[in-house]
Order: C-alpha cells, then structure tokens, then sequence
C-alpha cells in the first residue's frame, strides 16, 4: 500500500529515513514484522486524512498531471498539512510553479487559495471576487470558491482596487452574435461577443496604465468560433490571435455593458507583441485555456469578441470628397469613424478612371476609436487632363488592403462623382443632404439606425433637406437615398 505522499526520502541500511511527510498508516505498522520499517524519522503525520482537493481524480478533470486542476492539491481542510513542512532546501515554487509562501506546506503542492495558477471560474452567474492575492506582478482577484476572475498589475500607478470591486459575468449562451454595426462596434458586417464580461470600480482610478490579464476557457474560443462561422457575413477563426478585445470608456451606466448597445463607446484591441491600450497579447493558462493581456488607462469593464466578414475593412471610412482647386490641382479630403492596425493611405490616380497609379502616402493613426480628417493636395497633375478619378488604397500593418470608392474631379467645372453631398458629419443635431443635379424634381431619402430600425422617411421637392438628429442617442446612423446610394452619420 502506498503512502499519501512524502517530502524527503533517504535509505539508512536498506531501511527508508523519512520526514516531513504524511504516511498513510499508524506508526506502529512501520516495523521490519509489516516490511515497512523506518529507520526513524522527524516531523511525520500518521494515519491522517491529508484532504486533498479530489483524491479520487488525482490528474483532474484535463487528465493532465501537475496542472492547476490537479485533485491531489491540498484543500483548506488539510490542516495537518498547510504549514507543516520545512523551508529548508525547499524549492521557492511547487510541482504547479505557485509561489511557496510563508512556512512551507508539506508535500508536492502548496496551498493556494487564488493565484495565477488556480482554476477559472465558469458557472453561469454574477461573479464578485472575495479574497485577493499577490502572485508576481499581478494581484490575483477570486471568488469564494478559489476560482480566478481576473489579474491586474498595479504597481506604481496609484490605483486602489478592493476584492468585492472585481466583478466577472459570466453568461449562457456564452456568446452574442450581431449582423449590424451597434455602439462601439462600427463593423457593418457585426460580429460575435464572449460572455464573459469584466468590471472593475476601483476606490481610486490609476494615474498611469495598468495591465489586465484577462482569462477565458479553451470551451469560450470553440465556441465564438463557432459563432463567428455562423454570421452572416462570416469569419474562419483558426488561432486565439485572430481576436479582438474591448475595453468600454462610456456611454452606459450599466455593470457589464454591452458594446453593441446604443450610444456605448469605447477602445477595440487588437493582437500584437506588446501589450499596449490598444494591443493586446496571447497567453495560456494551463494546459489549454486562454489569456490576453494589454493595459488599460481607466477602469470600468471590458470583454473579447471578433468581427464579422471574412476579410473585414479595417478603417471605418465615413467620408472621401476631392474638388478641383488652384493652378489644376485637386484637394482630397477624407475621415474615418475609427481605425484598426491602419499603417497608411496610398491616394491612386487614374486618367481613363481603370488604370491607377501611385500619386502619394498618407500616414495612418494605427488603431482609434476617434474621428480622424486627412487632407491631401495632389499638385502632380498633368497640365493636359481635365478629368482626374481618384481612390484611396488603404494598408493594414501586415499587408492588408482595403479600397475606397472612386471620385472624379472635372477641371471644366464639377465634381461627377457623387452628386449628393452630406455635411455636417460628424454632427451634434442637425445634417444637411445636398443635391447638385437639376434632373430630379423630388427626392426620397430615410434614416436608419444601427439595428436596421426606420426613424424617418420623407419625399420631398427640391435640392436640400435639412434632418433632425439632435433627439437621438450617440451612435452611427445611415442615410439612404431612392438613388440606392447611402451614408453613413456619426451623431455625437
């Protein structure tokens, strides 16, 4: 029969010299008439039930030994054993890599109540972390059941943060899927949100960038996988790295708001080498769980997700107008609702408006959530054509590449193009829809929102309208014309 376990093993004269471990029979069964004699020994626990965490499932529920889920971990019923070994020739960490703190426990695993290696909680409600403890870098937030919500480095940035102001929902379905651009979420295509959802509301806010590690399991990516299969304009997802997270900046008073919401603001991460506030880095946590960490200005709350469309434009363009201007020469000007990994702007220009060429290089802002106006003056126009098409050539740090719509400039006196302009945009309150041709006599034109709902539709005669948007939320809105052509309005 085996023993619980042991710390220190040494053989004296064919006979084991054991200590500092807990032996699963009564001392008086160690003798040379059992076969099990022990040449002596110090600080050993006999015949005591060690408690461990699930001694019937010894590799826990991963069937992996030496990971956090372990069922020969000690529990906090092994009192006989939390403290008792030695710190002397001890190693600093045990089987798991958990920091051995205080008097060393006995045996292989070192009780850790919450830690950066303990269990993650995943039970559908409301958790609020109870207990906190310093692991590292990271201050480690759990519930009452030793389960891991969150981890947060502070250090050095002021912020005070108490366990019961840790919050993590944790929802079923795992997972929201949308169709439509909504709130923060500016990708027409929609996309697919994790529920499990993070808050935090500290005592003091930092006064410098603190890091979040946020945690979810291997079950969460299957199934925003699936998910992001599912949308109507889908996306492969094959790699963790492919994901998106978010942090919320305003917009709701609600604990864990939905970023699709209405009026709900706040900054898209995306992956990278180096945590930033708007990169975030791929980690694991076990053998097969999930980690991203990035850092984070101010607290309030934040989750993960992706977007749909297989090959989704990565800068929200809301406008691109060029207009002739002195000595033939053209004024482009354009503006992104946000950006994502944007690198630059490559302007094309064509004279026969099918072959395009290079005419310059506009720097991108990398990755915004804000509005962001670009002007170009292209003074390298050929003296002899009076017809210029211009694009935009969009370029994502990786390569990527996304176009824009063609405009035309006409030297003898119009822009073609659109034959509509929109202005303001953004706007506070009112829009103003414009009409430079003179063919149409009367006009149809409808607002909709970001969940497809009509707000207003009008037929009316003449060559402007003027709408009414200061009543509704903050959010993207879109205009459609009986033309088919269609824009999109940021209302502020």
């Amino acid at each position: 029969m085996m023993d619980h376990k042991f710390s220190e093993f040494y053989n004296y004269a064919a006979y084991p010299y054991i200590k500092n471990s807990s032996m699963q029979r009564a001392s008086s069964t160690y003798t040379a008439s059992t076969f099990n004699s022990l040449n002596s020994g110090t600080n050993n626990i006999f015949q005591t039930n060690p408690n461990f965490e699930a001694i019937a499932d010894g590799n826990g529920a991963d069937d992996v030994w030496r990971t956090g889920d372990d069922g020969l971990r000690l529990s906090s019923s092994s009192t006989n054993l939390l403290n008792g070994g030695t710190n002397t020739g001890a190693p600093t960490a045990d089987i798991l890599g958990n920091q051995r703190m205080g008097t060393t426990d006995m045996g292989a695993y070192e009780y850790v109540n919450c830690g950066l290696n303990v269990k993650l909680a995943t039970s559908v409600t409301t958790h609020t972390a109870t207990q906190s403890v310093v692991d590292g870098n990271f201050v480690c937030y759990c519930n009452s059941d030793n389960e891991l919500l969150l981890a947060l480095d502070t250090n050095g940035t002021g912020a005070v943060i108490t366990p019961s102001q840790v919050k993590l929902y944790i929802g079923n379905p795992s997972t929201l899927s949308y169709n439509s651009a909504g709130g923060m979420i500016t990708n027409t295509a929609g996309g697919v949100i994790l529920e499990r959802r993070w808050d935090v509301e500290p005592t003091t806010q930092p006064t410098s960038p603190v890091t979040v590690r946020y945690f979810y399991t291997n079950d969460n990516y299957g199934d925003i996988v699936t998910a992001m299969a599912g949308l109507t304009s889908p996306t492969t997802i094959t790699s963790p790295s492919q994901l998106q997270f978010y942090k919320v900046t305003g917009g709701s008073s609600a604990t864990f708001p939905n970023p699709h919401d209405t009026g709900v603001t706040g900054i898209v991460l995306t992956n990278g080498t180096t945590a930033s506030t708007t990169v975030w880095v791929n980690g694991t946590h076990g053998v097969q769980d999930h980690t991203a960490e990035y850092l984070v200005s101010t607290f309030s709350g934040g989750g993960g997700g992706g977007g749909g469309g297989s090959s989704p434009l990565p800068v929200e363009l809301i406008q691109f107008e060029a207009s002739p201007a002195a000595s033939h020469t053209a004024d482009l000007t354009w503006k992104t609702a946000s950006e994502l990994n944007n690198s630059h702007f490559v302007v094309e220009r064509s004279y026969d408006g099918r072959d395009f060429q290079a005419a310059a290089i506009v720097q991108g802002n990398g990755t915004t959530q804000n509005v962001i106006t670009y002007n170009h003056n292209d003074n390298t126009i050929d003296l002899a054509q009076n017809t210029v098409f211009y694009r935009l050539r969009q370029v994502d740090f990786d390569g990527t590449t996304a176009y824009s719509p063609v405009r035309r400039v006409d030297f003898e006196g119009s822009i073609i193009p659109n034959s509509v302009t929109l202005y303001p945009n953004p706007t506070k309150g009112t829009v103003t829809v414009s009409f430079t041709d003179d063919e149409a006599e009367s006009h149809a034109i409808k607002v909709i929102d970001n969940l497809g709902r009509e707000l207003y539709k009008q037929t009316f005669d003449g060559q402007a309208i003027e709408l009414d948007l200061s009543s509704q939320a903050t959010g993207i809105y879109f205009i459609i014309l009986d033309s088919g052509e269609s824009f999109k309005v940021i209302k502020q």
